[in-house]
Order: C-alpha cells, then structure tokens, then sequence
C-alpha cells in the first residue's frame, strides 16, 4: 500500500486470512491499524474481512476495556480513516473509538495529521457527535497548534465541519488566520485544498473576505488554474457566490479555463448548473462561457440527466 501496488489475488488472500478469529487475535494495535490502513489506501473493500476486523476490535477484554482502548492516537486516526476510506460505517465500532478518543488526555497526543484524518472520518461517514467535534476543535486551538497543519491538514478539517453543518466560527477563524498567514503558507495550497476551503467556508456560511482575497490570488497564480478539475471549479464558483463575493477578474480567469476546448465535455450535470448559477448570482455575464454551457447542453443524451438543474442554467442564460 505504501507502494501505491494494487494486487487483488494478492489481498483477496490476505483477507481470506485476516477472517479466521484466532489468526486476528494475533494482532497488536499497531499491526492490525496498519492493515486496516492497507486496505484503505488500496481502497480494497472486502465486507467478511470487515466484519471480522469490527468483530475484534470491539471485543472486551477482561470486561473492562475494548481491544482499541490499546490503540494510540495513529492507530485510531488510521483505523477510523481506513473504515470511512472503505464507507464502512459500524455505529458500535465508531461509538467504541469516541470514547477512546474522548479519554482524559488522550487527544492532547494527536497530531495535526491525525486530527485531520479523524474529523474526515466522521464527516465521511456522517456521523456528527458534537461532542468530539468540539473536542477536536480544543485540540485544534491548543496553543499554537493550527500552525504544525500542513495545507492539506487545513482543507480536510475545513471540509469536514463543512460537510457535518458544523459552524464552528473559533476554528474556522483559526483557519483563515493560518492560511493568510505571511509565511507563504497560501501558496502551498492545491487545487483540491483551495475549492475544499472556500466550499467549507461557504456552506457554514462564514464569509472571511480576507482569506477569500487571499485563496483567490492563489488562483491566478501562473499556470495553477490548469490543475482544476470540473467539480474544483463548480465548488470554487459556487463558494464565491453563496458568500456574495464578486470578484470580475478570478471569474474571468474562471471562466476562460471552463470554456477551453473539450474541458466542460468533462462536467456533471450539476457541476455545470452549478457554475451557470454563480455567474447568474453574481451578475456577470460572460457570452464564451454561456455559449460553451449552450453546446455541452446540447449534445445527445446530457439533458436526460440534466432535468433538476436545468432552471439554473436557463435562469443564467436568459
């Protein structure tokens, strides 16, 4: 998995293994988190190998404690990360690593890694317990903490209390304050990170104009446009409009990459009413754009599955 090697016989036998009981009462933390994590990394699903796993990892033993009170903190970020990774979601097992997380003391060992990875998780799954979700924000705001998050680390946790609906305005202060911080941290950003970010900020609706001014000059850095993909774009146009933000040149810049040939053949459906929609709202009209949304809508089959977003496009171009 390190490796990035896929091989199925390969893991169909590890997994045909790791189902035998007395073979995975073998396992330490550290082995069986990191197999766990394996199989998430290889995105290798199988569900009686899951469930065998699960099994073991909500075992009590001695009737006092469940096999993952033995886990530390990279065991439990890996494992829950490795079962979200898979959309396996075991409501015992999650229930079992909360409390483990929610130990006196325990989460003052997390990384910003793990951090990241455990609130990704959870938002993942969608599981939303506000009371580690304020745990991990304590965790987050510790000292100087948020500064050890590298961009990445930023745009995952960002996403997160996003996607949970969790409008944590100390954390995403934090954030912004960390991504315009003046160590060129900004800039280390990648596509993925920056749409993730402004998509966070806008569905909380937390509108920051200085880390939006400051995610849009990451944008127009030289060449960095190229690297978005159509849902980065749609989510990226879609952030700026729902804050109200208009800003003509990062739109146009927008909009020139949408239109180049053969890149908007690449959009959902939604991800082209999407964009259609934030041009409409924040009233800039743009004809190349509108003629390039005219022809992929246009093309044999598209509209079949375009019928829930059509108003938006529609509203956009009249």
């Amino acid at each position: 998995a390190t490796l990035s090697v896929s091989n199925n016989a390969l893991m169909e036998q590890i997994a045909d293994r790791m189902k035998e009981p007395e073979f995975l009462a073998t396992f330490n933390s550290q082995a069986m988190a990191n197999t766990a994590w394996a199989f998430g990394t290889l995105g290798f699903r199988h569900e009686e190998m899951l469930a065998a796993v699960t099994a073991r990892l909500t075992e009590w033993e001695d009737g006092e404690e469940s096999f993952l009170h033995t886990f530390n903190s990279q065991a439990i970020a890996n494992t829950v990360w490795a079962f979200a990774r898979l959309s396996s979601r075991h409501d015992v097992l999650l229930a079992i690593i909360i409390e483990r997380i929610m130990q006196p003391g325990f989460l003052a060992s997390f990384n910003s890694q793990e951090i990241a990875n455990t609130a990704w998780a959870f938002a993942s799954l969608g599981v939303r317990n506000m009371t580690l979700m304020k745990a991990l924000t304590e965790r987050a705001l510790m000292d100087d903490f948020i500064y050890t998050f590298s961009a990445q680390e930023v745009a995952i946790t960002s996403w997160a209390y996003g996607a949970l609906g969790i409008r944590d305005e100390r954390l995403m202060a934090a954030v912004a304050e960390r991504a315009m911080a003046n160590d060129g941290f900004i800039h280390t950003l990648n596509s993925q990170s920056v749409a993730a970010t402004a998509w966070a900020f806008a569905t909380l609706r937390i509108r920051n104009d200085g880390l939006m001014r400051e995610l849009s000059k990451r944008i127009m850095d030289k060449g960095f446009l190229s690297s978005f993909n159509p849902h980065e774009i749609a989510s990226t146009v879609w952030a700026y409009a729902t804050l109200g933000i208009r800003n003509d040149p990062l739109m146009d810049a927008i909009s020139a990459r949408t239109a180049q040939e053969g890149f908007l053949a690449e959009f959902t459906s939604q991800e082209i009413a999407d964009t259609a929609w934030a041009y409409a709202t924040l009233g800039i009209p743009n004809e190349p754009l509108a003629i390039a949304v005219a022809g992929r809508t246009e093309e044999d089959g598209f509209l079949a599955t375009f019928q829930m977003f059509l108003k938006k496009v529609m509203w956009w171009q009249s």
